[in-house]
């Protein structure tokens, strides 16, 4: 019974490993019953410097036949016009879906089936009648939904040759209603389909590469060790743990010694919470902290809808003042781009849990204008759906993709600033889980061209606001023009120009004579002479500086106060102006 239990687990998931990516079968070996596809690719995408391909046998496939088709590679591209192919990562796979070999081939070692080491199949495990279903090898299921090839091969010779003209051409297997809107089937889990996910979300909880896009970097252990003193570890009646978000309440009414209650979930293979269920806290004294709150438990993580593959250490990022917590889903290194879930800290019945947010975020390293084009931003787009709807199984009829190349502190999901792209996904309301999802490239977002409008903008703003600059230098150079007619005209505008202010009007002259007191100064002057203890000024006009201290003859910028002495008279007969310094410029 066991047996037949894994066969119709493979067997299943080996039918829909192609359906859940999109993909494009360019060439068949009906001699051999093998099919050669290209990854996440399309008829127009797949021809590319760099291709990852799928050798895929069928039922009447006979051992060591996959190797002697490397051999024809190049007269298949030649056929499909393809002759920029200069890499191959390739995987090959069974009728059953599984794993066999993948590794790495190019176009200067004449696409040579290499071999190093040899994996682990599935028929094995299937073979023997006392397997245990925890002892598959997960990495063997994982690896066929993997992109991201390794050198791992199986040892084969090739011992049969065959014909090119074997190889044909093929159409497309995915389905497009017109260029520009997609159409993607998302039918509800089987049973066994069932069982094969809660077995992944227990033991293949999805991690996050370490590799930094703009200014977001992964976090610290530092820092993680942060994120995990924002949460409250607490035991159920069963001995499940919750991990509780922490919130001003919880921490003023000391929640962590309160008693939990949960119903209908139950703990996963390491302990934590798993699954849809209810949760209350009831405090040691009977009283309840808070009423039963239906959520779901990701692995102690509280939730507001079913949430997949995720735990604690998927928490890379928060803003706290917007109370969102955004949890990576993965990461992918070939294009340097990390996958978000962005999550709102909330309340329901006073009990402190994740809100999903119907707004899920690519930061990718990608260069901007790829997505100007079409065929790069459909499987983009495509991966991403995938991935999310994986995550979020229940999404209801819509939601929205954005591609962002930074995550600035803080960040909100209403930031436009870091967007390079978003498109919304949808279906219509109240749908059926299987009901397809659609999307509309016209009716996207693209902020790239956005982007290089305002660059634009600004560009022109600058060299606007240099020609404002450039016609006041000369406007001003015509006044000067027009101005300077002769030397002394020029000494006085230039005088007029840098002199702070006139030493006194003729009001102010007026006072000093009469009332006896002092004005503020601030002149330019010509120290000519110097008798005693003063300095003997006679531009602007003859005047006395007291206490001159090392002034010399010569021009200087004088600060000081300045009084009107009646007893004794300048060359002119006039009272003469006593000077007091109090600072000096050369």
């Amino acid at each position: 019974m066991l047996k037949k239990i894994i066969v119709i687990l493979l067997s299943i998931y080996s039918s829909t490993t192609l359906a859940q990516e999109t993909s494009y079968q360019v060439g068949y070996s009906k001699k051999e019953d093998i099919k050669i596809v290209a990854e996440n690719a399309t008829k127009d995408s797949w021809c590319q410097s760099s291709v990852h391909l799928q050798f895929l046998e069928g039922n009447t496939t006979k051992p060591n036949s996959v190797p002697t088709l490397f051999s024809k590679l190049d007269k298949l591209f030649t056929a499909l016009k393809c002759p920029t192919v200069e890499t191959i990562h390739w995987k090959h796979l069974n009728h059953q879906g599984s794993l066999i070999a993948k590794g790495t081939t190019t176009k200067a070692n004449g696409w040579q089936y290499s071999t190093t080491t040899t994996p682990t199949t599935a028929n094995t495990s299937i073979a023997a009648e006392d397997t245990n279903i925890d002892s598959i090898d997960n990495t063997t299921i994982e690896n066929t939904l993997s992109t991201t090839a390794s050198a791992e091969i199986i040892d084969h010779t090739p011992n049969k040759e065959t014909s090119s003209a074997e190889i044909h051409h093929q159409t497309p297997t995915t389905v497009t209603s017109n260029e520009t809107t997609t159409a993607i089937n998302t039918k509800e889990d089987t049973s066994p389909n069932q069982l094969s996910n809660h077995i992944q979300q227990e033991t293949n909880l999805i991690h996050t590469a370490a590799f930094s896009v703009g200014s977001w970097t992964p976090p610290t252990p530092e820092q993680k060790q942060h994120y995990k003193t924002l949460f409250t570890a607490l035991k159920d009646q069963n001995g499940c743990i919750v991990l509780m978000p922490n919130t001003k309440k919880t921490i003023e009414q000391d929640w962590k010694s309160a008693t939990v209650e949960t119903t209908g979930a139950t703990c996963d293979s390491q302990g934590y919470l798993h699954g849809a269920g209810t949760i209350s806290l009831i405090r040691t004294d009977g009283v309840a902290l808070s009423d039963k709150a239906k959520l779901w438990f990701q692995h102690g993580l509280p939730f507001s809808s079913e949430i997949r593959d995720i735990q604690l250490d998927n928490l890379n990022f928060i803003n706290t003042d917007n109370n969102l917590y955004f949890f990576t889903y993965g990461s992918n290194t070939q294009d340097k781009s990390h996958y978000f879930i962005p999550s709102e800290l909330k309340t329901y019945t006073d009990f402190p849990f994740f809100n999903v947010q119907d707004h899920f975020l690519i930061l990718t390293a990608l260069p901007m204008d790829n997505f100007k084009k079409v065929d790069f931003i459909r499987p983009q787009v495509d991966t991403a759906m995938q991935r999310f709807i994986k995550a979020n199984p229940n999404l209801n009829y819509d939601f929205r993709i954005t591609f962002l190349d930074d995550l600035p502190t803080d960040f909100s999901l209403y930031d436009i600033n870091p967007r390079l792209y978003s498109i919304r996904i949808e279906r219509p309301l109240f749908s059926k889980k299987d009901t397809p999802w659609h999307y509309n490239l016209k009716t996207a977002d693209n902020y790239v061209y956005q982007r290089e409008e305002q660059q634009r903008r600004k560009a022109f703003r600058q060299k606007q606001q240099l020609a404002y600059q450039e016609q006041e230098r000369l406007e001003k150079y015509h006044s000067l023009k027009t101005k300077v007619i002769d030397e002394q005209s020029l000494q006085s505008m230039i005088y007029q120009n840098i002199r702070y202010t006139v030493p006194f009007l003729s009001t102010n002259y007026d006072n000093l004579y009469k009332e006896d007191y002092d004005e503020k100064f601030s002149s330019i002057i010509h120290i000519t002479d110097s008798k005693d203890d003063h300095a003997i000024i006679s531009f602007p006009y003859e005047m006395h500086l007291l206490d001159k201290g090392d002034l010399v003859k010569g021009w200087y910028l004088l600060k000081g106060h300045q009084k009107i002495d009646k007893t004794t008279l300048d060359s002119k007969g006039l009272p003469i102006t006593l000077v007091t310094l109090k600072c000096r410029i050369n």
